[in-house]
């Protein structure tokens, strides 16, 4: 009797399964602009607005040399908070797999408006660049990019967007004739540096070049401060002939100090042309500076 009991009761039970959380549906946002590229004096910035209202975003390309890499960086209300309310975003282009990337708050003034926004860092569009002297993987190919034509994004837990970019080929093929018109500014000859047979190279640890000790006193505090992109011109003997910050995230005095270090301390072996002999080169380099923990 208790065992026919003890089952009754048990049949009783409500059955408790376990929850599984409910995938979040995209938002799809269409372009509210055509595609539109600036020639900076020394970066070529690609961007299109997506989306309107709330919603609507402001997509920035930002290239600084000829490759296949770009700095992404989002703009619009929807970022606003976005960084406090978690480390790492969710990013892919076209067919790749979600990338998960921490990213920088920042702002910029459009049109009338001041947007919050975020720096995702360096990617191409098959997903993130890793910051390395080496590449990862191979270049990305103009079939490739022209490939792309969305781009999924998450600024939230409890939010994505699908953001229709449109077919990604000519864009970018503007982009490379961009960064072919900015070298050629900076005095380079975008053939012969297409045919060099090695790159100028770091000689000695880089991760030395500025540390935390060179922190000015005035202008200490913890945790991030700035990050500083900068050109650095590399003569024949591997000598470094000048420094131009190329843009800065934060605190501006830190764009001349990084370069009075970095011209100070960095060392290289000199670029060579097909034919062995050292030329000029410029070598691309990004500074993060964060203060001591409090």
């Amino acid at each position: 009797m208790n065992a026919f009991r003890a089952l009754r009761a048990a049949t009783l039970l409500p059955l408790i399964l376990p929850q599984v959380a409910a995938a979040v549906e995209p938002i799809v946002l269409t372009p509210a602009s055509k595609w539109s590229i600036r020639y900076d004096e020394n970066q070529c910035v690609l961007s299109r607005s997506f989306g309107s209202g709330e919603q609507g975003i402001v997509l920035e390309f930002v290239r600084v040399e000829p490759g296949d890499r770009f700095n992404f960086r989002g703009f619009g209300k929807v970022f606003d908070g976005a960084a406090s309310a978690k480390r790492t975003f969710e990013v892919a282009f076209g067919d790749s797999p979600a990338h998960e990337v921490q990213a920088t708050t920042l702002k910029a003034t459009l049109g009338a408006e001041t947007l919050p926004g975020l720096d995702f860092g360096y990617f191409t569009l098959a997903g993130p660049w890793i910051y390395s002297d080496v590449p990862t993987w191979a270049p990305i190919a103009p079939e490739q990019e022209g490939a792309v034509r969305t781009l999924v994004l998450s600024p939230l837990p409890s939010q994505k967007f699908r953001v229709e970019l449109g077919a990604m080929g000519p864009p970018m093929a503007e982009m490379r004739k961009c960064t072919d018109s900015l070298i050629r500014h900076w005095g380079y000859d975008p053939a012969a540096f297409a045919g060099l047979k090695r790159r100028a190279q770091v000689v000695g640890n880089k991760g030395r070049w500025v540390t935390t000790a060179d922190i000015p006193r005035e202008l200490l505090n913890y945790g991030f401060l700035a990050t500083v992109r900068l050109r650095l011109d590399i003569d024949g003997s591997g000598g470094v002939m000048n420094c131009t910050p190329l843009d800065i995230l934060g605190n501006g005095a830190f764009g001349p100090l990084t370069c009075e270090l970095v011209m100070r301390r960095a060392r290289f072996s000199p670029a060579s042309d097909l034919n062995g002999m050292p030329v000029n080169d410029f070598y691309i380099e990004r500074v993060r500076w964060v203060g001591p923990p409090g």
